[in-house]
């Protein structure tokens, strides 16, 4: 259907483009709204089959650069309209700006061993979620940080006991704070990761993205913390167990926080001007 709306698009008369080209834009918002709700339903399913399958595979990955990743992603959104009247003002509008901040630590640090593919799934649930809540006029700020490592589950401390020792742990932790429409607390306790279920004028979507978010940071053996207030925002703190590169990694005092400049996804981050 993609491939469709963009041949549709090159063979249109310039003369009738803008006339046709808000439609394709409401086509192709449309899409991507579908195609995002079929995924984390796949993903959903998924992970009462298998145990969320590669969701947890561990591999080496730079945190810095996948999380700059995933703000690239969720910086910019259409925003759906259900009146007709307004779908010429769909393709222009986007939601809240993004800011990224991380540590200001050697790049080396955030080399580690973890689950790309879950954190990846996690971050865009939640920042997806995050954009949903807030206005175009609000904000979105993302914060990526190095902790000591968290407390080991029996489980864990198994798993430990048979993989080399010599290996440093720690915690990453990913702060994801909106300034949208906010939760209650009766909803954060009893609905926010209950699968199927959306917030007050959430919009599009399954209702899933919170609580695949929960599954996968479970599985990762992490923790997601919850703090909101209705008509002030909302903040989620991710803190997932990693494995850090050999040699000595500062966990310990306060570090400096820098912001990152948001580039195409897969370049390097680098610290904004």
């Amino acid at each position: 259907m993609t491939s469709s709306l963009e041949t549709l698009r090159e063979q249109t008369p310039p003369d009738a483009l803008p006339t046709l080209d808000p439609l394709l834009s409401t086509a192709e918002t449309c899409l991507n709204s579908l195609r995002a709700v079929l995924e984390n339903v796949l993903e959903h399913n998924k992970a009462h089959i298998d145990g969320l399958g590669n969701q947890t595979s561990q591999l080496e990955v730079d945190l810095a650069t996948l999380t700059s990743d995933v703000c690239v992603v969720g910086s910019t959104r259409y925003v759906a309209r259900d009146d007709m009247e307004g779908a010429q003002d769909i393709a222009t509008q986007s939601s809240a700006p993004v800011t990224l901040e991380i540590e200001d630590r050697p790049p080396s640090d955030w080399i580690v061993e973890t689950s790309p593919a879950g954190l990846q799934r996690v971050l865009l649930n939640l920042l997806s979620n995050a954009a949903k809540a807030t206005p175009a006029t609000g904000s979105i700020h993302v914060r990526l940080a190095l902790a000591p490592p968290m407390p080991a589950t029996r489980e864990q401390e198994r798993e430990r006991a048979e993989t080399d020792q010599s290996v440093p742990l720690a915690s990453a932790r990913f702060t994801i704070a909106d300034t949208g429409r906010g939760m209650s607390q009766q909803f954060i306790q009893t609905q926010l990761f209950e699968p199927f279920v959306q917030g007050a004028d959430q919009g599009t979507g399954a209702g899933l993205g919170a609580s695949l978010a929960r599954g996968i940071v479970s599985r990762l053996g992490g923790t997601i913390l919850v703090s909101s207030v209705v008509g002030q925002g909302t903040t989620m703190e991710v803190r997932v167990p990693v494995r850090l590169r050999r040699g000595h990694v500062s966990l310990t005092g306060n570090h400096a926080f820098k912001a990152l400049a948001l580039r195409p996804a897969g370049a390097s981050p680098s610290p904004s001007t």
